[in-house]
């Protein structure tokens, strides 16, 4: 092949070059296409999550709404736990009393009482 180009030769080149841009031109069409179709799915993912979010933030916001209606604070819960422990020590004092009073009832009924010895 040391010889003249030929237009025969020029022409086969340029077929062979031809036929690996056509190749090569469907193969990027390819990798564009699959490359839109995973951009767009990745989209739609991401725009589903966006939407779960805010419907999660906003459903958390209304929870936290309804437990600060529903749930008493923590100075509510010592209030009433001091009441009732106030109301406690008054039942408390309230049956050392009946033990006193008890005593009283017993002695004076021991006092009045006269003993008979047969």
């Amino acid at each position: 092949m040391t010889g003249a180009v030929t237009g025969e030769m020029v022409l086969f080149f340029l077929a062979i070059m031809g036929a690996v841009a056509g190749v090569w031109w469907r193969i990027e069409g390819k990798i564009d296409k699959a490359m839109k179709t995973v951009s767009d799915e990745a989209n739609t993912r991401a725009n589903a999550a966006h939407s779960t979010a805010a419907l999660v933030q906003s459903q958390l916001g209304e929870f936290k709404l309804e437990a600060a209606r529903s749930y008493v604070s923590k100075d509510d819960v010592q209030q009433v736990r001091d009441e009732i422990l106030g109301a406690v020590g008054g039942v408390l004092k309230s049956v050392d009393r009946i033990n006193e009073r008890l005593d009283r009832v017993v002695e004076n009924n021991a006092k009045r009482q006269p003993v008979h010895r047969p």
